[in-house]
C-alpha cells in the first residue's frame, strides 16, 4: 500500500455477484483477485483493470467487443472468461481460477527444458490457439509468463493459456518491460514478431512467431535476442539473423528436426512462417514422431485433436479443476435458471394484477400470517443447533449456565435469530456477566461457521459486541463458559443476552479495519462513528484524495477511555529506506509519524496542520486505546460499547509542517513503558488461529465443517450497496477465539 495507484477491492461485492476475497497478484494492467460467486458459492479469479483504462469511451467499447469474443472460447487449455463489465469506474474480467506455476518461472528455475518435455507443452498451446484463431482472435502477447503449468497425477505437464485479447489494453507498468501504445506496438519485446514492432496489422502468424520464440526459450534457456534495453531487443529482432538453437547451446545436443521447426516459426517474413497454429502443431507432431517423444497428453475431447499422426492422447481428469471452482457449465446452468425466472416473472405479473381485484385483494388482506414465537427465557435443552431457542431483535432473554454436559464441558446454550433487512446491518450484542463463571459469546451463520467470538473480560463482567456488520439471514448465538478451568454451574444468577441491529449508515466504522489493507476510507469534513470494541482494538483510516495541502484530525472524548491518536505519512514507491528517519508502523515503512496523547481518561485528542504533499500516498489515521483499566486498576473493560467520533478535515493549498510532536504523557523516567496495542501488533509474531470447534461436539454429517470451507458474505461482510461516504473494503481479520472456547453440539468435526 505504498501508493494510491492501487485501490483495494478486498471485501467488495462486484455487480452484486462476486465477493472479493483476497489479492492474488498485481501487474501493469491492474490487479487479480480471488472472488466467490455469492449465489453459487463457487471460486473464480477477477482481473480488475486500472481505472485509467475506463476513462476513454473508445477503449471501453473495444474492451466489450474483445471480452464478448473471448468469453466464447471454451478449449480445455484456455483459461476461460465467464463474465466482464464495469464496476465503479473500473473494467473487470471474471476468469477461471487455476493453480499452478507460470512457464516463465519454470524456465528460470530449471534453466532449460528437455525437448521431450517442451514439445508436448507446445502442442497443447497450439490447440488452445487453434480455437481462438478460428474465432478471429489473435492473442498478440504469447509469452511464458502467460502460460500456466500444472502437474497431473500421471506426471505429465498440462498447460493453460491466459490473457486472450487483453494485449489491446495492456499498459507499461514499472515492473515489466512491455512496449505498448494504444493502436501501435503491443507485446513483450523478446517474443514480438517484426510486424508487431513496425506497428503493422497483425494476424495469427504473429502468434506463430511468439510460439517459436517461446519454444526457443524453453529448449535453450535463453531468449532469441538479447540486449541491455527493450529497444535494443526490438532493434535486433528487426535487423539481426537469428542464431539457431544448436549454435546457441551446443552443449544441449538439440535435435535438428526441432531446430528446423523453431527457425521456420520465427522467420522474419510472416509469409515464410507456418500459415496457422494447426500447421505448426502438425510439424511438432512429426518432430515428436521422428524423435520418439511420448504422446502429448491433452485435456478433454475436441475437434482440434484429430490428426493423421497419432501423437495425442486425450485425458478427462484435469489438474486445474476443483469442485469448488467456477466452471463454464456452472455459469451456463446459472444463466438458464435466471432466464426461466425472468420468463416466469413475465407470466406471473399479469396474473397477480388480476388477483389484486375484488376478492383477491380481500384474501390478501385477511390471509393468515405465520408468526415466529420468540422466547424471553431460556428453555432447556438447547445445547444443539436443532434445539436452538428463537430470540427477537432487541428483546432480552435470560438463561442459566446449568448442568454441565460432561466432567470437562460446561453447559452450552444456543439461540437463533433472523436478521430481516434490505441490506447490510450493524449488529450489536450484550451478554450480562454472572458471578463465578467467565462466559463467552459466539455468533455463527446459517452454514454453522463462526462469524465472531467475544470474550472481553473476566467473570461478572459483560461481553460486548457493538459493531459487527452482518448481511440478512439466519444466525446462531452461543453462550457458554470459557474453557481452561473446571466447568462450573450457576443456577442462581441468570445471564441476560440481547441482540439488536440497525441499517448500516455511511458514517459507521466497518470492522475489521486493524491494518493498512483493511483501512476505512474517510472524506474531508465527514464524521465517522467508531468503537474500540476490544482492549487491543486498533482502528485504521485513510483519507480520500490526492493531497496538496494539510490535514487535521480530531477524536472525541469517551468516558473512561484514554485515546492515542496517530497520523503516519507513508513512504512513496521506490524511495530507499537508507538514511531515513522512517519507522515501521503496522508493518509499513513510514516517512513521518505524529502522535497526540496529551489528554487522559475521558479526553479527546487532536492533530492539526500535518502535511500531505500533492501526489504523495494518503497518510494513515490510527485510533487506539492507551489503557483498558479503570482507576481502581481492575482488569475491567471500559468503553467497549461507547462510540467515539473521528473527524478529518483537509485544507487544500495550505502547507503543513512537522513541528516537534507534543509531549506524550507516559510513565515516569526509569519505568518501562508498556507497548501500545498497535506496537504489539508489529512486535509480536502472528499467532496461529486456534480452532473454535472441539471434538466433543459432534455434528450431523451434513453440517460437518472442513478446512476448505469458503467464507460467506455473513462471515466477511462488504458494503458497497449503501451510499458510500466511507469506502470500506475490509479484509476480514480472523478473530482468535478465547483459549479453549467450545462450540455447540452439531457444529464440530466428528
Amino acid at each position: 500500500m505504498d501508493s494510491d495507484q492501487y485501490r483495494s477491492w478486498i471485501g467488495a461485492i462486484v455487480e452484486g455477484r462476486y465477493k472479493v476475497l483476497e489479492l492474488i497478484g498485481r501487474g501493469g494492467m491492474g490487479e487479480v483477485y480471488k472472488v466467490e460467486h455469492v449465489r453459487m458459492g463457487k471460486i473464480a479469479a477477477m482481473k480488475m483493470l486500472h481505472e485509467e483504462l475506463a476513462r476513454e469511451h473508445e477503449i471501453v467499447a473495444r474492451f466489450q467487443r474483445e471480452a464478448q469474443a473471448v468469453s466464447k472460447l471454451s478449449h480445455p487449455h484456455t483459461v476461460q472468461v465467464f463474465d466482464f463489465g464495469e464496476h465503479e469506474g473500473s473494467l473487470f474480467l471474471v476468469m477461471e481460477y487455476v493453480r499452478g506455476q507460470d512457464l516463465g518461472s519454470l524456465c528460470r528455475t530449471e534453466d532449460h527444458l528437455t525437448y521431450k518435455r517442451a514439445l508436448p507443452m507446445l502442442v497443447q498451446m497450439c490447440l488452445a490457439l487453434e480455437e481462438a484463431h478460428e474465432a478471429g482472435i489473435v492473442h498478440r502477447d504469447i509469452k511464458p509468463e502467460n502460460v500456466i503449468v500444472s502437474k497431473g497425477t500421471d506426471g505429465a505437464d498440462y498447460i493453460k493459456v491466459l490473457d486472450f485479447g487483453l494485449a489491446l489494453f495492456r499498459e507499461q507498468g514499472p515492473d515489466q518491460a512491455n512496449i505498448t501504445q494504444q493502436g501501435n506496438v503491443i507485446g513483450t519485446p523478446y517474443y514480438m514478431s517484426p510486424e508487431q514492432i513496425r506497428g503493422e496489422e497483425v494476424d495469427q502468424r504473429a502468434d506463430i512467431y511468439a510460439l517459436g520464440a517461446t519454444l526457443y526459450r524453453m529448449v535453450t534457456g535463453e531468449t532469441p535476442f538479447v540486449a541491455k534495453t527493450p529497444v535494443g531487443v526490438l532493434t535486433k529482432t528487426l535487423t539481426e539473423v537469428l542464431v539457431p538453437p544448436c549454435k546457441r547451446r551446443p552443449d544441449l545436443n538439440i535435435p535438428g528436426a526441432l531446430e528446423a521447426v523453431v527457425m521456420k516459426a520465427m522467420a522474419k517474413e510472416s509469409s515464410e512462417r507456418y500459415a496457422s497454429s494447426r500447421a505448426l502443431r502438425k510439424a511438432l507432431e512429426e518432430c515428436m514422431s521422428t524423435l520418439s517423444v511420448p504422446n502429448a497428453m491433452v485435456l478433454g475431447g475436441d475437434p482440434w485433436s484429430q490428426t493423421s499422426i497419432p501423437r495425442i492422447e486425450v485425458v478427462t481428469s484435469s489438474p486445474f479443476t476443483s469442485e469448488t471452482n467456477l466452471k463454464r457449465e456452472d455459469m451456463d446452468r446459472f444463466e438458464r435458471k435466471l432466464k426461466r425466472r425472468r420468463f416466469g416473472s413475465m407470466l406471473i405479473l399479469p396474473l397477480l394484477l388480476l388477483l389484486l381485484g375484488g376478492g383477491g385483494l380481500a384474501y390478501y388482506l385477511l390471509r393468515p400470517r405465520t408468526v415466529t414465537t420468540t422466547m424471553a427465557r431460556e428453555k432447556e435443552p438447547n445445547n444443539k443447533l436443532e434445539e436452538a431457542n428463537p430470540i427477537g431483535k432487541g428483546q432480552p432473554v435470560t438463561g442459566l449456565i446449568g448442568k454441565r454436559l460432561s466432567a470437562t464441558k460446561s453447559d452450552v446454550d444456543v439461540y437463533s435469530f433472523n436478521v430481516l433487512a434490505q441490506g447490510p446491518v450493524l449488529f450489536s450484542a450484550r451478554l450480562k456477566g454472572i458471578p463465578y463463571i467467565n462466559t463467552s459469546l459466539q455468533i455463527y451463520d446459517d452454514k454453522f461457521r463462526e462469524v465472531v467470538a467475544v470474550d472481553s473480560g473476566p467473570e461478572r463482567f459483560d461481553e460486548v459486541l457493538p459493531n459487527q456488520v452482518l448481511l440478512p439471514g439466519r444466525y446462531y448465538a452461543v453462550v457458554q463458559q470459557v474453557a481452561g478451568a473446571d466447568p462450573k454451574t450457576n443456577i442462581n444468577d441468570p445471564y441476560v443476552l440481547t441482540v439488536d441491529w440497525r441499517p448500516l449508515l455511511p458514517s459507521d466504522e466497518v470492522e475489521p479495519n486493524d491494518s493498512v489493507e483493511q483501512a476505512n476510507r474517510v472524506r474531508s469534513g465527514e464524521t465517522v462513528v467508531g468503537y474500540l470494541s476490544r482492549i487491543d482494538d486498533v482502528d485504521v483510516y485513510r483519507p480520500e484524495g490526492k493531497g496538496g495541502g494539510s490535514l487535521s484530525v480530531t477524536v472525541s472524548a469517551v468516558a473512561g477511555v484514554d485515546f492515542r491518536l496517530r497520523v503516519v505519512g507513508l513512504r512513496p514507491s521506490g524511495v530507499s529506506a537508507k538514511g531515513s528517519d522512517g519507522v515501521p508502523v503496522l508493518g509499513v515503512l513510514t516517512r513521518w509519524s505524529r502522535v497526540a496523547d496529551t489528554g487522559g481518561d475521558g479526553k479527546g485528542e487532536t492533530l492539526e496542520g500535518l502535511p500531505w504533499p500533492k501526489g504523495a500516498p494518503a497518510p494513515l489515521i490510527i485510533v487506539e486505546r492507551k489503557t483498558g483499566t479503570t482507576g481502581s486498576g481492575a482488569a475491567r473493560p471500559v468503553g467497549l460499547d461507547r462510540p467515539y467520533r473521528l473527524k478529518y478535515v483537509f485544507h487544500r493549498g495550505v502547507a503543513g509542517n512537522l513541528a516537534p510532536a507534543p509531549a506524550v504523557m507516559g510513565p515516569s523516567p526509569g519505568r518501562r513503558r508498556t507497548p501500545s496495542p498497535m506496537e504489539w501488533k508489529v512486535m509480536r509474531p502472528v499467532r496461529p488461529i486456534r480452532p473454535v470447534m472441539t471434538a466433543v461436539m459432534r455434528p450431523a454429517p451434513a453440517m460437518r465443517p472442513t478446512p476448505a470451507m469458503r467464507p460467506t458474505p455473513a462471515m466477511r461482510p462488504a458494503v458497497v450497496t449503501r451510499p458510500v461516504s466511507m469506502r470500506a473494503r475490509p479484509t476480514p481479520r480472523p478473530r482468535r477465539a478465547a483459549p479453549g472456547m467450545n462450540a455447540p453440539v452439531g457444529m464440530a468435526r466428528q
